[in-house]
Order: structure tokens, then C-alpha cells, then sequence
């Protein structure tokens, strides 16, 4: 069983955010997913109380990866918090 749950699609955006975090955790663990269906397994297996999600989770799909993503997070676990990141420089898509 896991803690936090990191989903993004950009590998170096993992690592960093498991750098930043690892001070931080105290006694809390982590885990890190790169796509959609290795993220869905871990929550699966890992059963995380947060998960930290990339809106754009798949370049090709767009922000809606991200929402479909969040749908499919809720449906399997609505008590897990997400925190959902993007690192485009809008509020439009603010939930």
C-alpha cells in the first residue's frame, strides 16, 4: 500500500516531483506511474490515498487524457484525492 500516486507522462517531471516531495513525506511512501494503464494498475494494487495527475497525460489526446483519467481514478476509488497539475499557463480548465 502506497501513499501518493504520481501520474505524468514526462519521466524527468516524475523524477523531479519525487525529488521534491521525498523531504517532505516523513513517513508516508510513494509511487510513480508514466501513462494511463500503469497508473490505473497501481492504484489497483497500491490503493493510494492521493494521486497527483498531469492534465495532459497523453500529447496526442490532449487535456481530455487527463479528464478521462480523472473520471476513471473517481469510478474505481471515489475517496482518493487527486491534485491534478498542467504545466500550461491557463485557468480555463480549472476544476
Amino acid at each position: 500500500m502506497r501513499d501518493i500516486l504520481l501520474i505524468d507522462d514526462d519521466a524527468e517531471i516524475l523524477q523531479s516531483l519525487a525529488k521534491a516531495l521525498s523531504p517532505c513525506l516523513g513517513g508516508l511512501s510513494l509511487c510513480a506511474a508514466g501513462n494511463a494503464a500503469e497508473g490505473l494498475k497501481l492504484l489497483e494494487s497500491e490503493k493510494p490515498g492521493v494521486v497527483v495527475l498531469d492534465l495532459c497525460l497523453d500529447q496526442r489526446a490532449g487535456i481530455e487524457s487527463g479528464f478521462s483519467m480523472l473520471r476513471e481514478i473517481r469510478a474505481r476509488d471515489p475517496h482518493a484525492r487527486v491534485i491534478v497539475l498542467t504545466g500550461h499557463g491557463s485557468t480555463a480548465n480549472g476544476i
